[in-house]
């Protein structure tokens, strides 16, 4: 690779130093061999590597050629780069010497100056180089850094007068004077500043970014969206400028002002991922789901972003979409293998669904990464109790609550099917009356206790309990099947027959419901 680089530089070189006049080519025709430009092609390589190194071969480079002052800047700005005093002393002069009108050798003559405490010649030295080259950034940077280091007034005075001289340097000329003047807390002559030169210079938008960012921080908000309306007039603002006026207004708790401002965003470029996502949470608010999914997909960040993918599962869900949102599901499965989010999102969904045996499949993924996460645990346990494996169930049950003895939610699983299942009626109870102590308020594991009192015989006890649920948790269907058992058992048939009737509205082919209506009927 070496070689190649010193190939190419060697190929530039050689235009560079024979790009001379006819006469200087005659005069050192024994100096330029291919010795000379492969030891300067080094010596460019060596800067990167090893500087120190790389003067030293300039200097040798030098004294074969004096007169050459391409190796005479090479030396000066090798040397200023390193800050090596003593070079920059001897190069730095000679190369001004022998280029007074370079930008480069001006400036590095500002440089050499700076460093000696000579702060009105470092001055001279940049101002006269900007009149070179009045594009030069880094040499303006330069100067205003040193600008700021003298008198403030006095640096005010110069920029002015930098500015009457150069009427390309009105931006940075402005904007450093407002500087200035905020880094000495006087907010006001800084705006002011702004103000004229936006007067001047209407359609620059730093000057007005500037006093905008004055007024935000100081928090006062209102001027701060005055300036953006400001640009707006003008015809300046951005597709940023707008999602940033945008969120302020969300922030002030004005929606349909923040919409505006994101729509037009959005209407600039209908794949900016934070107007999208502002314009679907609106569509939501406003229950209009498949329009918020809408834009949500036409986030950049759609594709790649896993968030975005769980969100629109959940309008689609919102909208009634149910086949549609599994099926988005599941493409985002497929996109995002390596998500444990969106895989036990995805297992979550197919047992929604009741697609248990991939959800057992996706599971099971899931736990050979995390084998003993509770909650991936306990939904895998559900799954394998739908599917009938109780067996395997219980196995993964106990796993859990011997990680964790206080699991309310295991407790619970276990001790219901205990109860429900087996002949284990007491030490199913044990296992809720542990759930209940860590959780009494929660409704499952009231339920399950009901549900021990029914199966030891202890109905009115049941029946007080399931009263006490809330009426929003009394519409669960095994809740309203737990209820019609308890009124059956306690004699009560009508009513027993009407929360069997009310189960089968929601479970139109339960055959227990069903078996049980013909059976107190024939009563």
């Amino acid at each position: 690779m070496k070689k190649l680089f010193l190939f190419f530089i060697f190929t530039i070189l050689s235009l560079n130093l024979f790009a001379q006049t006819e006469q200087a080519q005659k005069e050192n025709k024994d100096i330029y061999t291919k010795d000379f430009l492969t030891k300067f092609a080094e010596a460019i390589y060596q800067e990167r590597e090893n500087p120190k190194e790389a003067i030293k071969t300039y200097e040798e480079l030098y004294a074969l050629s004096p007169e050459d002052t391409t190796l005479l800047k090479s030396l000066a700005t090798l040397c200023t780069h390193i800050q090596n005093h003593n070079c920059m002393q001897k190069y730095v002069p000679l190369y001004l010497n022998a280029a007074p009108q370079e930008a480069q050798a001006l400036a590095l003559g500002a440089q050499l100056a700076w460093q000696k405490g000579n702060l009105k010649e470092a001055q001279k030295y940049y101002s006269q180089a900007l009149k070179q080259d009045p594009q030069n950034q880094f040499v303006l940077m330069q100067y205003l850094t040193l600008l700021n280091t003298i008198d403030k007034d006095e640096a005010i005075k110069v920029l002015k007068q930098l500015e009457q001289e150069n009427n390309l340097l009105y931006m940075p000329v402005n904007m450093e004077i407002a500087q200035i003047y905020l880094n000495e807390n006087q907010v006001q002559n800084a705006i002011l500043t702004l103000d004229n030169a936006i007067k001047k210079h209407p359609q620059t938008r730093e000057f007005y970014l500037a006093k905008a960012k004055i007024y935000e921080i100081n928090k006062d908000i209102n001027k701060m969206l005055q300036v953006y309306a400001d640009m707006d007039k003008e015809g300046i603002l951005t597709e940023e400028d707008l999602i940033k006026i945008g969120a302020y207004y969300a922030l002030q708790n004005k929606p349909k002002e923040a919409k505006k401002y994101y729509l037009r965003a959005y209407q600039q470029n209908p794949k900016n991922a934070r107007a999208c996502e502002f314009l679907s949470l609106w569509e939501q608010s406003q229950k209009n789901y498949l329009q918020a999914e809408n834009y949500l997909k036409q986030s950049e960040d759609f594709k790649t972003n896993s968030a975005l993918r769980i969100k629109q599962v959940h309008l689609l869900k919102l909208a009634g979409e149910q086949e549609k949102a599994l099926l988005a599901m599941q493409q985002a499965y497929q996109d995002f293998k390596d998500s444990v989010e969106i895989s036990f999102y995805y297992a979550l969904m197919l047992e929604d669904n009741k697609q248990y045996k991939q959800a057992r499949k996706v599971l099971e993924n899931l736990l050979q990464k995390q084998p003993d996460n509770q909650e991936f645990l306990l939904n895998y346990a559900y799954t394998l109790s739908e599917l009938k494996d109780y067996k395997k169930m219980q196995k993964v049950l106990n796993q859990i609550i011997t990680q964790n003895p206080n699991n309310a939610e295991a407790l619970n699983f276990l001790g219901y099917y205990l109860i429900d299942k087996t002949k284990q009626i007491e030490k199913g109870g044990d296992f809720i009356k542990r759930s209940v102590a860590l959780n009494p308020k929660d409704s499952a594991t009231i339920d399950s206790l009901a549900w021990y009192f029914y199966k030891t015989g202890k109905t009115q006890e049941a029946l007080n309990l399931l009263n006490t649920l809330p009426e929003k948790d009394k519409q669960d269907p095994e809740i309203i099947w737990h209820f019609a058992k308890v009124y059956e058992s306690l004699g009560e048939q009508e009513t027993a027959i009407s929360y069997y009737k009310l189960l089968l509205k929601s479970e139109e082919y339960n055959t227990q419901a069903q078996k049980a209506i013909k059976k107190i009927s024939k009563k």
